[in-house]
């Protein structure tokens, strides 16, 4: 089957890989993704947003992100930076983008593609990092009082009620 990314989760990945050139990692990993998904609140149009229909779904992936962060009690740009903190420096050189996932990013995308009906959206990739129980993401989530299966399964009822 093929599946289609979103506008927010090509965002995202690219995101990430600025991401792990920061943090000096010779690949992104999943918790880069999760970075590169906290940072959609930054993207501003016209920058890498091709059409009307993207910038859209960019605003539409974005409000639904920020909503359900805002249900229990997170900020999204406070959490971006307290995990940019919390994922330790890797031992590579930096350089200026990291466009390679490790493996255990490639099999986080192909669970969350799973979760997906041919179209990948931040909130798929979401629950996927969240299944990851060795994540930088759960457990700064679980650091903050969330309990992350709650919040796997109000992004799950999120897919009925609107996506």
């Amino acid at each position: 089957m093929i599946i289609n990314y979103s506008i927010g989760v090509r965002l995202a990945w690219e995101m990430a890989g600025h991401e792990a050139a920061i943090k000096k990692s010779p690949f992104i990993e999943v918790d880069h993704i999760t970075l590169g998904i906290l940072s959609l609140n930054k993207i501003q149009p016209p920058f890498k947003v091709r059409s009307g229909a993207d910038r859209e779904q960019l605003n539409h992936e974005r409000n639904k992100l920020r909503e359900l962060l805002e249900a229990f009690g997170l900020d999204i740009n406070a959490l971006r930076r307290k995990l940019r903190k919390f994922i330790p420096d890797g031992e590579g050189l930096l350089s200026r983008d990291i466009f390679h996932r490790s493996e255990d990013c490639k099999k986080m995308f192909s669970e969350a593609g799973c979760l997906a009906n041919r179209f990948l959206t931040v909130n798929h990739l979401f629950i996927a990092i969240l299944r990851r129980e060795k994540s930088f993401t759960t457990a700064l989530l679980t650091n903050e009082g969330v309990d992350t299966e709650k919040f796997k399964a109000e992004i799950m009822s999120s897919f009925c009620r609107n996506n």
